[in-house]
């Protein structure tokens, strides 16, 4: 999945939160398509339809009616956040209670909740930042009545029972050790702990363990009784909002009794007068970098210019900091700017990943670019880009019900006003060069400056050197040019935007160890220049009219994808083609994308799931591309030259293998006629045919032990699946739902009443001639033998058992409802139809996966468990921690039940 861009203004403190999200969360991605949703800084929203209103308990209801919507999101607000703990400051106890908030003793545990919700076809989460606590849903509209009295029982009282209180801490004690092991997390503790020295901000969210453990269940009640009241708290509702259902929401909230609140209060930061420095080494490749300086708060006059800088300084490829350390110096492999302001006060920061010996030149580049500022400001154009850059993304943000509400609820929960951005907007339109100039005078000193560095271990770095249905109503037209490209466009005026998806065969399927990687770098060098264009010039003519553009590369395809505003069709579509047909593949720009792909493969293995993954993949497809890498292996991205990349380009990039899909708000006839003017340069060529190989059979050794040095340990066992084209596929996306969410068996058994993972889920990968079904988890060493026994016996259940048909009807409805939150936005149904027509399903087959779904008898489903998930066909990877003389005791009982060592 791509990576989108984020608001600036609410980065780190969604960043942050959602990184705490709770458990409730179904995949990874939900939660960064979340907070995707939080832009907030641009665009003047549609509020035609928006209503807010305070209830008799003190309670404020924002609701948003949009009539044609299929689906409705309610946020629950709360103005307390990890800032709220007072005296146990520190502790957690903010996140902790948004964790035991749906574990009350006459409602159930969150498991049962988040059952009853997606067999509604819905979705249930939660999240904590430092200001504030929200939950969500989304539903259905026809589900939303049934829902709404679901998700209001918990608020209007705190029922736990000491045991789930327990388990629940237990749980978050796991989290916390497992996110030692992300860098990222760890870079950003550092740096917050180090900016603050008296205001909370400088806590992080989930708390210190020590602090956690001492928590009782008094704590929590009293944090309960004291924030979570209506006078501090709000309902957002976005979606179909008939007059009932707007009763509904009133009169379900409006049962919770008016109680007393006292607004929080804490020391000031005090005026910061010297520069900090902090560096930590840990287990890593790379090394992470962040430089920051004071800012204000959210409403703080300044705030808008320093929002605009920091698009100017450090967002997309045409940014000042962007072209001078990774383009010019090759300083860098990423590096970006940011502005959070908070409630309370702020910082306004930089971002760095680079090769360790490389980042104090990074670092002091940087800060030169910092101190132009003062005296040189931003261009005309620089800030007509950042203005139309940030209208874009707030309209794009908007696309969804989840966007939309998270937009009002933000709003609400920092100023008050549920339509704070349309003043925004105004004082984002309102900054001048001037005003950057002065704020960089202003906030960029030196003494207000504190710099956050996390390297490699010597050890690391050592080795380092040494290696070096909503979706019917799209009337798809679908065109074959004359030399064989296939067109796919939809009108869709809802909004002034367009998503353009190019995507062709090829990806890791066309690929050999030896030129195992080559796809990605072709793919990646598409953008970075023709003869005309540099990869700048792409970048300046594609940004300064609000747009972004970006090219992947993955199993079985590669493409561009661009989503612009309507009026820059035909520029972009001429650029497109450019990149397609004109690219250059200069070495220079080679040599590059090979050093940053290098960089990712490095960033990989620091990851102990994308370790097992890749390690999965290998066993079950030995002689297979599904084995490989899409990035490559350091050895193979070293040896690829411009010949082996040419020889790909010649080869893929051409019109009878290339399909081209554009849905917006178009013009369709000029659109296929802009469409043959641009591409019709392109050769003609012919459709890549796939060579398939035959299967080995499986390995004797089915068990893998690979031992790295972090907290958690990771167990991920695999079987061989069906393809793209098979109509197992629809089976096994029901069985990996199975194992899935806080409404699974296997959630149930080992999150709710074991307290032994953190997260485990289901999950298919599907290729043109095969794929793979997939349970992962993390957990800690002392409860390894249970999770595999948990994982196992649910199995076991599955393939010996039809499954009932209450559980079949939840897991149908919750698979149709993520659909649906997944396709709302044009770029992914631009994708999907795109993908489905080039692997010779044709256009609108991912129209009809609600009836495929809904077709799905138990006894089809029956069959394809014991097809695929016999004990005959299962592989597994545990990733665990190192231990002294290599002796655990719960490694050392796996391995004499026959798991092997490998790594």
């Amino acid at each position: 999945m791509l990576t989108y861009y984020i608001v600036l203004r609410f980065f780190i403190t969604f960043s942050m939160a959602f990184m705490l999200s709770h458990h409730l969360n179904i995949s990874v991605s939900n939660a960064s398509d979340l907070v995707e949703n939080t832009r907030l800084i641009s665009g003047k929203p549609d509020n035609t339809d928006l209503t807010q209103e305070t209830l008799d308990n003190g309670m404020s209801v924002i609701v948003k009616n949009i009539p044609k919507s299929e689906l409705i999101t309610l946020m629950i607000y709360v103005g307390a956040g990890s800032t709220s703990e007072g005296s146990l400051m520190g502790s957690g106890l903010a996140h902790l209670a948004e964790h035991m908030i749906f574990q009350g003793a006459e409602h159930g545990s969150d498991s049962e909740m988040g059952r009853k919700i997606e067999g509604l076809g819905g979705e249930i989460n939660a999240f904590t930042s430092y200001d504030h606590t929200a939950y969500y849903i989304v539903v259905p509209s026809a589900s939303f009545s049934e829902a709404l009295k679901i998700v209001t029982e918990p608020f209007l009282s705190l029922n736990f029972t000491d045991e789930s209180f327990a388990n629940e801490k237990g749980v978050v004690r796991k989290e916390i050790n497992m996110r030692s092991d992300n860098p990222d997390v760890t870079i950003r503790k550092l740096l917050w702990s180090t900016a603050y020295r008296v205001h909370p901000y400088k806590h992080p969210l989930a708390g210190y363990v020590d602090l956690m453990d001492k928590l009782t269940p008094g704590d929590l009640q009293k944090f309960y009784d004291r924030n979570y009241v209506p006078e501090n708290m709000a309902i957002v509702a976005v979606g179909a909002i008939s007059e009932s259902i707007r009763k509904e929401i009133k009169e379900n909230f409006g049962r919770i009794k008016r109680r007393s609140f006292e607004p929080k209060t804490f020391i000031a930061e005090p005026i910061q007068t010297g520069q900090r420095y902090v560096k930590e080494q840990g287990h890593v490749s790379l090394t992470r970098s962040m430089l920051v300086f004071k800012a204000p708060s959210y409403n703080h006059p300044d705030a808008p210019a320093l929002d605009v800088l920091a698009i100017v300084l450090g967002r997309g490829k045409s940014s000042r900091l962007y072209k001078k350390l990774k383009q010019e110096q090759q300083l860098v492999y990423s590096v970006s700017a940011w502005s959070h302001t908070p409630s309370g006060p702020g910082l306004w920061g930089i971002s760095i990943l680079s090769e360790d010996d490389k980042n104090e030149t990074a670092i002091q580049e940087s800060l030169n670019i910092l101190e132009s500022m003062k005296v040189d400001s931003i261009t005309s154009e620089e800030l007509k880009k950042a203005i139309n850059r940030i209208e874009s993304e707030h309209v794009f943000s908007l696309e969804t019900v989840q966007g939309q509400a998270l937009d009002l609820g933000t709003s609400w929960i920092l100023t008050g006003n549920a339509s704070y951005t349309e003043h925004y907007i105004s004082e984002i339109k309102k900054v001048t060069r001037d005003d950057i100039k002065r704020v960089a005078g202003k906030y960029f000193k030196p003494e207000y400056m504190s710099i956050a560095v996390l390297s490699p271990e010597a050890a690391v770095k050592k080795r380092t050197e040494k290696k070096k249905d909503k979706n019917e109503e799209l009337d798809i037209k679908k065109y074959v040019l004359n030399k064989g490209l296939t067109l796919l466009v939809a009108k869709d005026s809802a909004r002034p935007i367009v998503s353009i998806r190019i995507v062709g065969l090829g990806g890791l399927m066309d690929e050999t160890e030896k030129t195992n990687g080559v796809y990605n770098l072709m793919s990646s060098l598409l953008i970075k220049g023709t003869k005309e264009y540099t990869a700048d010039d792409f970048a300046d003519l594609i940004e300064i009219q609000g747009g972004k553009f970006s090219s992947y590369s993955a199993n079985n395809s590669f493409g561009l994808s661009f989503d612009i505003l309507n009026e820059h069709l035909n520029n972009t579509l001429n650029l497109a083609s450019r990149m397609l047909s004109e690219s250059i593949f200069a070495v220079e720009e080679i040599h590059k994308a090979k050093q940053q792909t290098l960089a990712a493969i490095r960033a990989r293995e620091e990851r102990p799931l994308q370790v097992g993954i890749m390690k999965l993949r290998k066993v079950l497809f030995e002689n297979q591309p599904l084995g490989m890498d899409p990035l490559g292996t350091m050895q193979s991205v070293e040896d690829i030259d411009r010949e082996d990349i040419l020889v790909i380009h010649r080869k893929a990039v051409c019109q009878r293998n290339i399909v081209v899909s554009i849905m917006g708000d178009i013009n369709v006839e000029k659109t296929l006629e802009m469409v043959r003017d641009h591409f019709d340069k392109l050769p003609e060529g012919k459709r890549i045919s796939l060579i398939k190989k035959a299967f080995k059979p499986l390995p004797e050794k089915k068990e893998y032990i690979i031992r790295r040095n972090q907290s958690q340990a990771v167990i991920l066992l695999g079987v061989r699946g069906p393809s793209f084209l098979e109509e197992d596929r629809y089976s096994m996306d029901l069985l990996a739902a199975l194992f899935s969410g806080q409404a699974s068996g296997v959630f149930d058994r080992l999150r709710d009443k074991l307290g032994a993972v953190y997260y485990v889920g289901g999950t298919n990968t599907f290729g043109l001639d095969a794929g793979y079904f997939m349970i992962f988890a993390g957990t800690v060493p002392g409860m390894m033998k249970d999770v595999q026994k948990g994982i196992n016996s649910e199995l076991e259940r599955i393939v010996s058992e039809e499954i009932q048909p209450e559980e079949i009807k939840r897991v149908k409805n919750n698979l149709i409802g993520g659909f649906a939150r997944e396709h709302q936005t044009l770029s992914s149904r631009a994708f999907e139809a795109a993908l489905n027509e080039l692997y010779g399903l044709g256009y609108s087959n991912f129209m009809h996966f609600e009836k495929r779904i809904r077709d799905l008898s138990p006894e089809k489903v029956h069959e394809a468990s014991n097809k695929f998930l016999n004990k005959n066909n299962r592989v597994i990877v545990w990733v665990v921690p190192e231990t002294q003389n290599n002796k655990d005791a719960n490694i050392q009982k796996l391995s004499e039940k026959g798991i092997n060592n490998d790594g």
